[in-house]
């Protein structure tokens, strides 16, 4: 009877630990059993002469690198500068409509990449409006300004929702001693909530730059070959020089540089205070009307303006048709035409089924994951952190154009063609991953284990009746991350889609390249009202958004 209890014990243990590293082993299988076996098979090939030396090649491989830690750096550092404030306005304050405030805020970290693009070249190019007004303008839609400002408008509310978040979960107690003992809002900002802001928003700048250092969608449509990343200048070899052994080793290249600023992130993430569930309850808001508040008002309703009017000018896009008229659906009936379908060899119907296909499979897949990996945590009580979690900020480090690269290669010649959507599933899953899973971990760690443990102790389900409806929002939060990364997944979808398997973001990039743009604009207008229905309609699931640390 003692040795059945063990052997159960021992069962329910192995179960708990399997649960905690199914992310990892995922990642393991998916992302890096890919590139180490892409490495191997390319062990021989002489690195130095693609960086060193004198070949067209060589130089523009050497261009691309520095083209990358450019822009990686400038999008980070003005990322971090725009999004810093509101933040720290949208925690530290409350007032009427904020929920609605903090969610158009946040809006373009959660729309595709290459819409952002559109929404620029409609709203700063040439033939737009505010070009005619303010000229200058006009460089935001091309060229390395308008790869900068691309990436600050896509980061910047990554900066600020990890501010806002953080900020929030501040030390209520704390903050409220120091008010009694007089303490100036600059003393608080130092010594209660603005060290974990700051911490956040570093950690969200490091993001930035690993988003713009792998920059695709923006320097292929907007920037050209002398503005090329290296996930660019890869996808270029690959695809249009078939040169397979130099891209492998951009591609190595790339991953050696990115370890820094992800083992960085992993650092500033882990230096954040862990907060409890009266901190989540109670969030640290000022709800005097003082200068701050009037001046950081100013600056996101500025912001949320700028947002709305790039959203808008997508829409009005596509209802212009090619003699400058509007209110014209000709770029719709384009759209849905047969000259269209011939074109890209896939109907826009189908562009949408597939969207919305890979949107939800990659949604409830890495959910899943994260759920698996949250509940292992907490039954083991584990805390190790650097021996469980290494693996999951993989996909920091191997970007998503070298994910599919290396997928393409090992994978590739034993999946048939009518099966490419699962190799596209499993990288979106992969690229989404690092993210979701944060939004799960700060979710679950509000929630007490005595109330699981009770859970136990009164021979109840502790994950069914007690985490999931206290996680109720951060479930929804989680679903609402992963969905929209499969929407804004555009590297390594375009890399590995055929023509049967082609979402709206590639045949957006299809569509442009045999020069149908009012048709390409429609089709972003539908992919813009896809990301915010769904964000909407995700966001509704839970009490409150709570985002991630």
């Amino acid at each position: 009877m003692a040795e059945s209890a063990v052997k159960i014990t021992k069962g329910r243990n192995t179960l708990k630990w399997l649960l905690l590293f199914t992310p990892s082993i995922f990642i393991a299988a998916v992302v890096v059993y890919p590139f180490i076996q892409l490495l191997y098979s390319n062990a021989n090939f002489d690195f130095a002469s693609q960086i060193t030396g004198s070949s067209p090649v060589a130089q523009l491989t050497r261009k691309a690198i520095q083209n990358s830690i450019v822009q990686g750096a400038v999008s980070a550092l003005l990322s971090f500068v725009a999004g810093l404030p509101v933040g720290l306005f949208l925690g530290r304050h409350t007032f009427r409509f904020k929920r609605m405030v903090n969610s158009i805020v946040i809006i373009p970290f959660f729309l595709p990449s290459i819409l952002v693009v559109f929404a620029f070249i409609s709203g700063f190019g040439s033939n737009s409006s505010m070009a005619h007004i303010l000229p200058f303008t006009e460089s935001a839609s091309s060229g390395f300004t308008g790869i900068i400002a691309v990436n600050t408008f896509f980061n910047a509310p990554l900066v600020a929702l990890f501010t806002m978040t953080a900020v929030e979960q501040s030390d209520v107690a704390l903050n409220e001693a120091a008010m009694t003992l007089g303490a100036a809002d600059v003393r608080r900002f130092r010594t209660v909530w603005g060290k974990d802001a700051l911490l956040a928003a570093s950690g969200a700048a490091l993001l930035a730059f690993t988003y713009s250092f792998a920059g695709f969608a923006a320097p292929l449509i907007i920037g050209g070959p002398g503005y090329f990343t290296l996930d660019a200048w890869i996808y270029f070899m690959v695809k249009t020089l078939n040169n397979l052994q130099a891209a492998m080793v951009l591609a190595l290249i790339e991953a050696l540089i990115l370890v820094l600023p992800a083992l960085s992130y992993i650092i500033f993430s882990s230096r954040q205070r862990r907060v409890t569930g009266s901190q989540l309850r109670l969030p640290v808001q000022d709800q005097r009307k003082n200068g701050y508040f009037y001046a950081g008002a100013a600056y996101t309703f500025f912001w949320v303006v700028v947002e709305l009017y790039l959203l808008s000018s997508v829409f009005a896009a596509s209802l212009e048709n090619s003699s400058g008229q509007w209110w014209h659906f000709a770029n719709y009936i384009q759209l849905f035409g047969g000259r269209t379908t011939s074109a890209i060899g896939i109907s826009a119907a189908s562009s949408i089924l597939n969207t919305v296909f890979y949107g939800t499979m990659t949604s409830l897949l890495v959910v899943t994951l994260g759920l698996m990996w949250i509940t292992g945590r907490r039954r083991l009580n584990y805390k190790n952190r650097f021996a469980s979690e290494p693996l999951q900020y993989v996909p920091l480090i191997i970007s998503s154009i070298i994910m599919a690269f290396s997928v393409s290669v090992v994978f590739g010649v034993i999946t048939p063609e009518s099966l490419i959507w699962v190799l596209i599933i499993l990288a979106q899953t992969s690229v989404a991953i690092p993210v979701v899973l944060r939004v799960i971990d700060s979710g679950f760690s509000s929630i007490s284990h005595t109330y699981t443990e009770a859970a136990l102790t009164l021979r109840g389900n502790p994950f069914f009746e007690v985490e999931m409806p206290m996680a109720r929002s951060t479930f929804a939060s989680a679903l609402m991350f992963a969905f929209a990364i499969s929407l804004g997944e555009f590297s390594a979808t375009n890399f590995l889609a055929t023509t049967n398997y082609v979402p709206l973001t590639v045949e957006m990039y299809l569509l442009r390249g045999v020069r149908l743009f009012g048709a390409s604009f429609a089709a972003a207008s539908l992919l813009l009202i896809i990301s915010i229905v769904s964000f909407y309609f995700i966001q509704r699931l839970g009490e409150r958004f709570i985002g991630f640390r």
